[in-house]
Order: C-alpha cells, then structure tokens, then sequence
C-alpha cells in the first residue's frame, strides 16, 4: 500500500482543484481513514473533514498525516475493510454530495469475498472468515453515501463483485462505482504519470457518479 498513499499524497491537490472547479457547491471537504487489521498497533488512523483549497491544502494537517502513515502490520491476507466503513460513518458529514473512494489491495474479511481455492488453507488465508461488511455498507446507502472502489490487484476482484451485487440487491445500483487500475501501474512506473491518470480517472468517476445521483432523485421528486 506505501506507493498508493504516496500516490494519493501527491494528487491531492489537483484533486481539490478539480472538485472546486467541478462540483457544486464550490466548497470541498476532505477525510481520510488509513485502516490497518485487527489487533495491529494504531488500527485506524483518522483525519476527520476540513475544507481544502488549493492554497492551504499542501499545509493541512490531512496532507500532513497522509505523507507521513506508515503501512505496517498484518498477519494474514485481508483487513478490517469493515471496520474502516464504520469510522467513515463516524465522521462529521456536512455536504450534499458526499463519497467514499476505497483503495484496497487486499480484500476485506469474509469467505464471501475472496475466491477460495483450497478451502484446507483458508484458515491460514482469513483468521476471520465469517466476517461480513454487508451491515456498513447498508449503513452507507442508508445515509446516500457514494462508494467508489479503486482497485489495483487481482486479490480485491471477488470483493468489488460481492460490493456491486449487494448494491444490486438493494436498489442502490447507482450509488456503487469501480475504478480498474491494475493497467495503470502495468503501463507506467514513473510516479508524476500514475499521479496524473489516477487523478483524472477517479475525478471523472466521481462526477459521473455525482450526477446519476442528482438526476435520479430529480426523478423522485417529480413522481411525487
């Protein structure tokens, strides 16, 4: 995870400018939720909103916390994924369009998410196997939280499909989105280009999944 955070770190500004300058309202708050795994020191490590712009957000103390986590930890594979979603569900929300963008790149705890293709070794896989995320994730639709999953390997495949389904299920579809990069870090090493396409891939899934959410509860209110 230490190259996505530092991805993430050096993107944040452009990403602040491309909300301001693309959203409405024009005022853009920011959190962040580092997560480790169950039983691992400082667990969770949380900034909670601030607004940001492009003048102040390279002195923010979210800018400052995302330079300097450390990834450390871990005994087996998945992370308290769930756990992450219940913090996030902690935070101070203030604004109308509200997301969460996940980038994982090891699944969340739970048979149900990973494929498992000797069901001898899962024990040694997930010390937590009848784990589920579904009740946070129910928790977001309820609040109309946008999820955005951005994924890097292969290992988060099944997760994302469980995600979507249960998405599917509940008729939240549209609240629900995932960004593939796995070709991103194939195609290029260099770090300013990862920044670059990161930036503008995720900014354009946000703001597409911002207005399928606009425009659906513009559908709503005219039924009624």
């Amino acid at each position: 995870m230490g190259s996505y955070i530092e991805m993430m770190g050096k993107c944040l500004e452009d990403l602040v400018y491309y909300f301001a300058s693309t959203l409405s309202p024009k005022k853009v708050y920011m959190s962040f939720i580092g997560y480790r795994d169950f039983g691992d020191r400082n667990q969770f490590v949380i900034e909670d909103f601030s607004r940001l712009d492009k003048k102040n957000v390279l002195k923010s103390s979210l800018y400052q916390k995302l330079k300097n986590i450390r990834t450390e930890g871990g005994c087996d594979e998945p992370e308290d994924i769930r756990g992450a979603i219940k913090q996030v569900l902690k935070l101070k929300w203030r604004s109308g369009n509200k997301f969460v963008v996940l980038i994982a790149d090891a699944p969340t705890h739970g048979k149900r998410y990973y494929e498992q293709s000797d069901k001898r070794y899962m024990k040694q896989y997930d010390d937590y196997p009848e784990e589920d995320i579904q009740d946070a994730i129910k928790e977001l639709m309820m609040r109309k939280i946008g999820f955005i999953g951005v994924e890097f390997t292969n290992e988060t495949d099944k997760m994302f499909k469980e995600l979507a389904e249960i998405y599917k299920q509940n008729g939240m579809e549209i609240y629900f989105a995932l960004e593939d990069m796995k070709k991103l870090t194939e195609e290029t090493e260099n770090l300013d280009e990862r920044v670059r396409r990161f930036m503008d891939l995720v900014g354009t899934k946000i703001k597409e999944t911002n207005n399928s959410n606009i425009n659906s509860d513009s559908k709503k209110i005219k039924k009624k």
